[in-house]
């Protein structure tokens, strides 16, 4: 499959599962727009804390448990898509906040797509053993025969979509930085809108949020220095 198929495969498959998240927060009464911005979020951790309290119950299955509740999830949310129909114009315009910051951090992760440094080589190791796990906590990567002594729900927010789109996981781990980049653009927009009820407030919000606390990047990459 090509590099753009599954850029859009991960894109579609987080969308449909936010989906259900934002009709969750829509009959809770929150705005459509507030209500869109936070359903992937929403339907993310869902589906982590259900798949989290089974493998702390001994549910061995706990991954193919998740991946039922994310499809049911899904069913369910384009089975009410309706109800978004009368903020159809406020949703796309919140969703492009998400593709820009989307596309932003992947665009900066082309050109070092390696998972090395920091503490990106333990984060890809941490999901791997969760995608092989039959237990939680899973097993620790480091200390053969005994169960990790870390945090590790971070990573296991991700498992059952990479577990449902099969691609590798050094590909998934680079697409999870992306979407993470969507959701602060999109989250930021909603916030700055809410609070402040001006576009240029909301605008300012997705700035200082997404792009200027890691400014010096920006200024790497017009000077050319590290």
């Amino acid at each position: 499959m090509s590099t753009s198929l599954v850029i859009v495969e991960w894109y579609v498959a987080i969308l449909l599962l936010g989906l259900a998240g934002s009709i969750m927060l829509m009959k809770l009464g929150v705005g459509c727009v507030t209500a869109w911005a936070g359903g992937r979020v929403i339907g993310l951790l869902i589906v982590a804390l259900t798949i989290w309290w089974a493998g702390w119950a001994g549910i061995e299955s706990w991954i193919e448990l998740g991946e039922a509740i994310a499809v049911t999830m899904v069913v369910l949310g384009a089975a009410q898509v309706f109800a978004l129909r009368h903020g159809i114009r406020k949703i796309l315009l919140v969703e492009c906040f998400f593709l820009a910051g989307f596309l932003f951090v992947l665009v900066v992760r082309s050109s070092m797509p390696e998972i090395l440094h920091t503490e990106k080589f333990m984060d890809l190791g941490i999901m791997t053993g969760l995608l092989k796990s039959d237990q939680l906590p899973p097993m620790d990567i480091w200390m053969s025969g005994r169960t990790l002594q870390f945090y590790y729900f971070g990573p296991l927010t991700w498992v059952v979509p990479v577990s449902i789109s099969g691609m590798s996981v050094e590909v998934a781990y680079n697409l999870i930085v992306a979407t993470v980049g969507g959701l602060i653009f999109m989250l930021a927009w909603a916030i700055g809108l809410g609070i402040y009820g001006s576009r240029l407030s909301a605008l300012l919000c997705v700035f200082f949020c997404g792009i200027a606390g890691t400014y010096d990047g920006l200024r790497q990459a017009f000077t050319g220095h590290g």
